[in-house]
């Protein structure tokens, strides 16, 4: 089987051989790897789509206006909080993220298959 992922592999950069040698070779790892993925896909898949990508940056740009108001002692009470929210969604977007990608790579790493950057 190639490398290209198939339609029916619900973990869309792995493809069912991949899928298959991972868990034959770590078995209960194997398990915590494929939660991980599961938990997190959707979450990824939205992202990936323009509107999440949008979300992410809107986002990103709106913490670091809020970062340069911060620093430069110009924010407001309501500024901070919003800040502080923000920064904690943030954290925990990235957090699924690089959970979600690091599993990602384990599976292709234990089937000898380059990871993704």
């Amino acid at each position: 089987m190639s490398n290209e992922p198939t339609s029916t592999n619900r973990y869309s950069d792995l493809t069912a051989d991949e899928l298959l040698l991972y868990l034959y070779k770590k078995r209960s790892r194997a398990k915590d790897s494929l939660t991980i993925l599961s938990r997190y896909r959707h979450f990824i898949e939205a992202l990936e789509t323009p509107v999440g990508q949008q979300l992410l940056i809107d986002a990103l740009n709106r913490h670091d206006e809020l970062l340069l108001k911060i620093s430069a002692i110009d924010a407001t009470d309501a500024e901070k909080m919003e800040y502080l929210a923000l920064k904690n969604i943030l954290n925990k977007w990235s957090e699924k993220i690089a959970n979600y990608y690091s599993e990602l790579n384990k599976i292709k790493e234990a089937t000898n298959v380059k990871p993704n950057s």
